[in-house]
């Protein structure tokens, strides 16, 4: 979300380092304008940065190492045709069932 409030304190401390860096002695509208149009991008760079930041830690973390169970049934991919995949599976899930 952003925050206008950040944007237009941000927009001001800039106007004033840039106004006294150029030796402005009145309000300049013109470079307010650039100034605080900066500010506005610079904010929904930050925005669009956290937005980034909090997708990649919302990916979730599988273990590296499969268990047997699940090593058991991607060998079952790789059945003959003649084979019915159902019916090992069946076998399977059963096996690993008595021992948990």
């Amino acid at each position: 979300m952003i925050n206008r409030s950040t944007i237009m304190t941000a927009a001001w401390a800039s106007y004033r380092k840039v106004a006294i860096a150029a030796r402005y002695d009145r309000f300049c509208r013109r470079l307010f304008s650039r100034v605080l149009r900066q500010a506005w991008i610079n904010a929904k760079a930050d925005a669009a940065r956290q937005r980034r930041a909090a997708a990649v830690i919302a990916v979730p973390v599988t273990s590296a190492e499969p268990t047997a169970f699940h090593t058991a049934m991607d060998a079952l991919k790789y059945l003959p045709a003649h084979m019915s995949f159902e019916r090992a599976a069946a076998a399977v899930r059963t096996r690993f069932a008595l021992h948990a």
